[in-house]
């Protein structure tokens, strides 16, 4: 009898932990800047000024209401977080670097009004005294986020939420042993999100070094991480490409669906719509094989994924994104940068 109320606590914990359901904010690139934390040779470049005035349009108004709508919808939530490149990084001194990046963990954070995560992207590296300064700023207020009776030591970290992993993975400094640990630790996950900056996946802009272990000769890295993630049948969320995106992956491993957003707003890109959404066929990616044809190494990297992607939408335009679990379920909305927006909501289960 006694062993019949274990089985049935069992099934019930079980069937408990399949009907969770929860919502989570969180944001894709969003670059914070300012004119005086960079150096004279730095903007003389006109490059350099031309993402000065791209992201200045956005924090100058379109950046705040979306992390006012944002904020809102965060509201009873357990946490929210960003997936990299919150800050254009390139402070002309470690000082302005420090600045570059607490201004930027400040300004999100505290629009959103819950604790927020963030993964470091690669614009966080960037700039003098760059690394020091992530260090000194990000680290502790990971730790503050996350409750760590420890300081964090870096930027790999997971939580367990409502019977779900999430998996912080720095995909800028990838340590693939460190995320084998990590899948282990939460082997009995009901669903396992990889928290990422780099897309695991090609998206399109492709470029060499654009995916963890995306350069020529590490085809064998590439395709353990991939085992891993198919193995899990993970979900990625990502950034970085600065398109809001929606791809499917499936092989005899099992499947990865990876989702990338973008909170940079720029003129006429305020919002996505079903308008906008469209179907890409993966074998004509950034153009790349018509460009290099299929002996380049872009074409090739493509070519290892091709016979297995199974869709890939762009959705367009920018805001922020509300994960929503209920159960097996899981959906991705993807809002514009203001209240009152209708999403593009996308079932990724």
């Amino acid at each position: 009898m006694a062993l019949l109320r274990t089985i049935l606590a069992a099934l019930l914990c079980c069937l408990a932990m399949r009907c969770m359901a929860y919502e989570l904010v969180w944001l894709g690139d969003m670059h914070y800047d300012s004119r005086v934390l960079h150096s004279e040779d730095y903007l003389a470049e006109e490059e350099h000024q031309r993402a000065l005035e791209r992201n200045l349009y956005s924090w100058d108004g379109p950046a705040q209401r979306l992390l006012a709508a944002a904020g809102k919808a965060a509201r009873g939530t357990g946490f929210a977080f960003q997936v990299g490149d919150f800050s254009q990084g390139h402070g002309g001194t470690r000082g302005q670097s420090l600045l570059m990046f607490s201004g930027a963990i400040d300004a999100i954070s505290s629009h959103l009004g819950v604790p927020t995560l963030f993964t470091p992207g690669n614009h966080e590296y960037r700039g003098k005294g760059a690394r020091s300064a992530l260090r000194t700023t990000l680290l502790p207020h990971l730790s503050r986020a996350l409750g760590a009776g420890v300081p964090l030591k870096g930027y790999n970290f997971s939580i367990s939420h409502e019977g779900d992993a999430f998996i912080f993975w720095n995909s800028v400094d990838p340590d693939l042993a460190w995320l084998q640990g990590a899948l282990a630790d939460h082997r009995g996950a009901r669903h396992t999100f990889i928290v990422t900056h780099f897309p695991i996946l090609p998206m399109a802009p492709v470029r060499i070094g654009w995916i963890p272990f995306g350069a020529p000769g590490q085809e064998m890295e590439r395709q353990s991480l991939l085992g891993l993630l198919c193995h899990r049948n993970a979900i990625v969320l990502c950034g970085h490409i600065h398109e809001q995106a929606v791809l499917d992956y499936s092989d005899g491993r099992g499947r990865v669906t990876q989702v990338s957003s973008l909170a940079l707003v720029r003129p006429h890109r305020e919002g996505p719509s079903e308008g906008q959404a469209r179907a890409i066929p993966y074998a004509s990616l950034g153009s790349v094989r018509a460009a290099l044809g299929k002996g380049g190494f872009l074409g090739a990297l493509i070519d290892e994924y091709l016979p297995h992607v199974t869709a890939y939408e762009r959705i367009g335009g920018a805001g922020y994104s509300v994960l929503r679990v209920n159960g097996e379920q899981i959906f991705n909305d993807f809002y514009g940068p203001g209240e009152g927006m209708s999403p593009v909501s996308r079932q990724l289960r």
